[in-house]
């Protein structure tokens, strides 16, 4: 195989697809209404585990 300078096998990789694109993992908060079903559950999220283990008693 000729050398011309360049890689035969290049590895490529995450920065090599998204190129010159700044890519950053934004979380995103969601606020639900404690008027709906889903507002209430969302409240309920850290004492889950708890009730769970209470009602299997």
């Amino acid at each position: 195989m000729v050398d011309d300078g360049r890689n035969s096998c290049a590895t490529t990789t995450t920065n090599n697809l998204i190129g010159h694109l700044n890519l950053k993992r934004t979380h995103n908060k969601v606020v639900f209404n404690d008027g709906t079903a889903a507002g209430v559950l969302n409240n309920l999220k850290g004492c889950t585990r708890t009730m769970n283990l209470h009602e299997a008693d």
